[in-house]
This record gives C-alpha cells, sequence and structure tokens, in this order.
C-alpha cells in the first residue's frame, strides 16, 4: 500500500501485540519500524493469553475490539507484531475491513522502501519471494474463495503455475545476487592483496555506525534517524599509523531479524564473517537491562552470519548523551558480553584517539626478522617501503647488512619477505 493517505498524509497504523509476557520494548520497536515507513501509530493494542487463536491470533472478543478501534480512529492498516498465516489475515481483514500485515512483511516493506540499489533491490525481492513461497498454496486458496484486502490480484493464478512462478524467479534473482557476491568477493580479494585490513561497524539500527564511519574516514555518508537506513554495504578507506584499512558499514540488527532477511542478505552479511576485526556498536545512553538484551541478541546475529572467532571492540557510542558515572555502570554491568570495552561519541569525537589504538592493536600483526645487503641497489628501495608500511622494532646497521625486526599487516610483510629473499638469491 501507498505510504500516505489519500489526502497526501501518513497512514494511520494501528499495532497489535499478542504474548502471554510482552515487554516494553517489543512495542517500542514496531512503533520505531512504523514511523521509520512514514505511518503514524495510532493505537497500541495488546492481549496477554498463553496461546494464539488459529483464527484471529487475538481471542474473538478482542477482535471485535480491534475492529472498533480500526473504524473509530480511521486506521487504514493493523501490524501484529506476532507472526500470522495467510489464513489469519485473512480473518482479520474481514472482521477489520482493512489490509492486515505480520512484522516480517512491515520489516520488508521498509527494506523495499530504502533499497536504493540494484543488488539491495534483487535482494529485499528475493526475502520477499522466499517469504511467500511456504504460504503461497493457501494464499491462492483464500484469494479464489473472496478478494480481501492484502490478496489483491492472486484469483487469477492457478495453485501449481504460482509456486512454480515463485520458485522460477527466486532462482533468477538468487543467481544474479551471487554474481554480486563473486564480484565483491573478487574486489576484497585485491584489496586483501594490496595489504588492506577489512575492519565491519556492525550493531542495532539507530546506534550510530553510519555517523562512526563518517567521523573516522572524514566521509558525509547521509545520517537519518530512522531504522535501516543502511541496507547496501558502504565502504571507505581509514588509515590508522601505518595501517591502510577498509571500513564497512553494514545492515542494523534488530531483535529476531527474520531468517528470510539472513537469507536474502547473506552477501551482504558476509561482510562481518570475512573481516578482520568487528566494532559492534552499542548506545550507551540506554538502561543496562537492555543494553545486556541488546548484546546478546548481537552476539547471536553475528554467530548466525559466521563471523565466530572475528575480534570484536564494543564500541559504546553516544556518550554525550549520558553523564561518566553511567557510562562506567554500563561498561562494568556489561563486561562479561563486552570484549575491549570503547566508550565515545561519534558526534563529538570524544575518546575517538583511544578507539583508534585499540583498533590498531586488535588487527592482524606478523613480525619478521628480515636481513638486506647493505650495498645492493634495490636496497634503498625495499627499505623505504619497511619504514612506509610497517613498524620498526629493531634496526642494526653493519657496512655489509642491515637486520630489521619489522611489524605489520601480515600481506604486506610476506611481500617484503618475498622481495628480500628474491635479492637474497
Amino acid at each position: 500500500m501507498s505510504l500516505v493517505g489519500n489526502s497526501s498524509r501518513p497512514v494511520r497504523v494501528g499495532i497489535v501485540l499478542v504474548s502471554q509476557r510482552v515487554d516494553r520494548h517489543r512495542v517500542m520497536e514496531l512503533r520505531g519500524l512504523v514511523e521509520s515507513l512514514g505511518c503514524t501509530p495510532v493505537f497500541v493494542l495488546v492481549q496477554r493469553r498463553r496461546g494464539v487463536d488459529p483464527r484471529y491470533v487475538l481471542g474473538r472478543g478482542k477482535a471485535e475490539e480491534l475492529a472498533k478501534l480500526v473504524e473509530e480512529e480511521k486506521v487504514e492498516l493493523v501490524v501484529f507484531g506476532n507472526s500470522l498465516s495467510p489464513s489469519q489475515v485473512f480473518n482479520l481483514a474481514g472482521v477489520t475491513g482493512v489490509e492486515v500485515i505480520d512484522r516480517t512483511q512491515l520489516i520488508l516493506r521498509l527494506f523495499a522502501e530504502r533499497a536504493e540499489t540494484r543488488v539491495a533491490k534483487l535482494q529485499v525481492e528475493y526475502a520477499q519471494l522466499r517469504y511467500m513461497l511456504p504460504h503461497a498454496r493457501e494464499m491462492v486458496r483464500l484469494a479464489k474463495r473472496e478478494e480481501r484486502p492484502g490478496f489483491k490480484g492472486l484469483g487469477r493464478y492457478e495453485v501449481d503455475k504460482y509456486v512454480h512462478d515463485i520458485h522460477r524467479r527466486m532462482v533468477f534473482v538468487r543467481r544474479k545476487i551471487e554474481k554480486e557476491r563473486k564480484t565483491r568477493g573478487s574486489r576484497r580479494g585485491r584489496h586483501r592483496e594490496k595489504g588492506y585490513d577489512l575492519v565491519a561497524v556492525a550493531g542495532y539500527t539507530n546506534s550510530g555506525k553510519t555517523t562512526l564511519l563518517n567521523t573516522l574516514t572524514s566521509s558525509n555518508k547521509p545520517v537519518d534517524n530512522a531504522m535501516f537506513t543502511t541496507l547496501r554495504p558502504t565502504t571507505r578507506r581509514l588509515e590508522i599509523g601505518k595501517r591502510k584499512i577498509l571500513l564497512t558499514d553494514t545492515v542494523g540488527f534488530i531483535d529476531e531479524l527474520p531468517p528470510v532477511i539472513i537469507e536474502a542478505f547473506h552477501s551482504t552479511l558476509e561482510e562481518l564473517a570475512i573481516a578482520d576485526l568487528i566494532l559492534l556498536m552499542i548506545d550507551v545512553s540506554e538502561p543496562i537491562h537492555e543494553i545486556r538484551r541488546k548484546l546478546r541478541v548481537s552476539h547471536k546475529i553475528l554467530g548466525d552470519t559466521g563471523a565466530v572467532g572475528v575480534p570484536i571492540i564494543t564500541v559504546f557510542n553516544k556518550t554525550d548523551l549520558v553523564d561518566s558515572n553511567h557510562v562506567d555502570a554500563v561498561v562494568e554491568g556489561v563486561r562479561d558480553l563486552a570484549p575491549n570495552p570503547t566508550p565515545i561519541s561519534a558526534k563529538t569525537g570524544y575518546n575517538l584517539e583511544e578507539l583508534r589504538k585499540t583498533i590498531l592493536s586488535l588487527l592482524p600483526q606478523q613480525t619478521s626478522l628480515i636481513t638486506l645487503p647493505a650495498n645492493h641497489r634495490e636496497t634503498l628501495a625495499i627499505l623505504s617501503q619497511i619504514y612506509d608500511e610497517m613498524e620498526i622494532e629493531e634496526a642494526c646497521y653493519t657496512p655489509e647488512k642491515i637486520n630489521l625486526l619489522v611489524k605489520g599487516c601480515p600481506t604486506r610483510v610476506n611481500r617484503v619477505e618475498k622481495m628480500v629473499a628474491k635479492l637474497n638469491s
């Protein structure tokens, strides 16, 4: 549906959540997703119950209460925080008279709205198709019974043809995505050969990832106080000491990131798995219990994407919003979940020098003893390269040879070792 109503105004949305235990953060997250889509949440209806009703998710009485709220508040869209089956969507649309979607569909719409590049659009389409596939037969059956909001245009498909068309399109889209993934992989390989370190910025949406990228690399990527403003990895160059780094901003995390999103955006999230180092961003201004929850979710998502064993710096951002006592309490209270904790403010620049030092200390290092003939015509060029690219731990000069204990990027050290071996042979 359109993001604006008939009078060029935001769509009015009702939010519904059914759960035995309703957490405030789940409601706030749903509101944030709705607002990020440019819509206006006008009510939140919560029902605490042990299980869900097979027909309406809500109990029948609560469903009728929902219908009354929709009419009174002139709501055009109802969003459920629960997963909905096609039959539940069909039944709820019949009761309320408006379109009904679940949380996964809401996130998919938000991703579709944010997708700007060809690859991001393909990834969103694949996720949408992947979401539809398990429900396709039921959706067609319901659409043939009676057209309802949310099932427009499906009645013309025969069931088998509809499922076949989804499969065929998924294969086509997947091939396009895989082609782009291989292109990015080849590009990363060339960067590694040139001696670049790969550092990924990860964390919850709205934690300040893009602001940090801009501040560290003096870039001007647009920053928006909304969810999922970054769908395509954005990479910028950064130098710390003698290390050349490619810093990549990745898609933001949320609770229970839908599996269809993880699958579709695997090539994007892959940036985390292949990184030399991950900067895990956390909004330090939030309560400790909320930060602990987000850290647990973040580590789970990192594990799901294959980023197991990649060193992590836990970056506690937005220190400018709280006092130092709060920051100290947070760092101490989540230490078991926060490797290499580093409080900063990406906005003001506070403590960024300490962050740079921590990054430098955790990048892959290789130490080597290099021996150069003192009087060879190529020695000076190699020596200049060593001083430009590596840290000199020890140096000993004699009339016949030069002994250097060097430390630096493994790729660059290995390259110099090969040059020296060729020279000495």
